[in-house]
């Protein structure tokens, strides 16, 4: 009698085949608008995945409809420890959309300004108190040495609040330099004839008050208007987040937190970069540089 055992295991083995699992797809989050940093985080976190040969995606969302940007999740594969990256403008919007997110399942790497929210699991910024130290620096070289400063917030992604914690601290409580912050939208002529000095953050800032009055600009924008600007003399210095690597440095966040399974928690703050009329073009030459990945030895 013959026993057929080899259609048995070709059973089995048939019962045990699985599904390839797919390939991971790193989606950013970016608010809609048309300012060159979110062009240039764009590229940063694209280029970051080109490096390891990853797909990555831009998804457009609106900030006045925050938790339908999970909405459109449609394009992302849902795989265990996948985090998306979120560009956020204000805290509060970093954390209603960590919030959605983590409501729909998905981990979050926060991009710009940070919200310590159940689901974050590692964030990206610039560091405020190196930007408030630069600033300084600059303000005490304006003739004469500018006591009232007024700031203006556009729409870059730089953490608000504590930017304005780290000129005051410096303002040694109003003792050296009294600062005012106000959005854009704020701005009057009182508030332009009261400021010694201005500094417009961002791009949006920068190009409404350029032209309005006689006033020291020290603005904190790479935008393309003020690298000109510097480089033809009109302002004699800018400092100038690199949001090209802070895109590049959120890619490779997310995909840290996917290869470890969610290992741990990590806040970054990037030193930001500073021009002037003779700088400017070594920053252009550097600013969109992928650094070697670099490889642990096996132990």
């Amino acid at each position: 009698m013959r026993i057929w055992i080899a259609p048995f295991f070709l059973l089995v083995g048939c019962s045990g085949v699985t599904e390839p699992a797919s390939p991971p797809v790193y989606a950013m989050f970016v608010p809609e608008g048309e300012s060159e940093w979110r062009t240039e985080v764009g590229e940063g976190f694209k280029a970051g995945a080109a490096q390891f040969g990853e797909k990555a995606i831009l998804i457009p969302y609106s900030t006045s409809q925050l938790r339908t940007a999970k909405d459109k999740l449609g394009d992302v594969p849902s795989l265990d420890h996948l985090a998306v990256t979120v560009v956020a403008l204000d805290s509060q919007a970093a954390a209603e959309l960590a919030e959605a997110f983590t409501e729909a399942g998905r981990p979050v790497v926060t991009v710009g300004v940070d919200a310590a929210a159940s689901g974050r699991v590692a964030t990206v910024t610039f560091d405020c108190d190196a930007i408030a130290k630069l600033w300084n620096i600059r303000r005490e070289q304006t003739t004469p040495n500018a006591k009232n400063i007024l700031f203006v917030f556009s729409d870059d992604p730089i953490p608000r609040k504590i930017l304005e914690s780290e000129v005051f601290r410096r303002s040694s409580e109003w003792k050296e330099f009294r600062p005012k912050f106000l959005s854009l939208d704020e701005v009057d002529e009182e508030s332009l004839a009261w400021a010694d000095a201005v500094t417009p953050v961002g791009e949006v800032a920068y190009l409404a008050l350029r032209e309005r009055g006689d006033k020291p600009l020290i603005p904190v924008s790479s935008c393309e208007s003020v690298l000109r600007d510097a480089e033809g003399g009109a302002i004699a210095n800018a400092i100038t987040p690199n949001y090209f690597d802070l895109g590049l440095r959120a890619f490779r966040l997310a995909r840290e937190h996917y290869v470890t399974a969610g290992l741990g928690t990590v806040a970054l703050a990037l030193h930001p970069n500073e021009v002037d009329q003779e700088s400017v073009q070594i920053y252009r030459d550097r600013r969109r540089h992928v650094p070697d990945i670099v490889r642990k030895p096996r132990k």
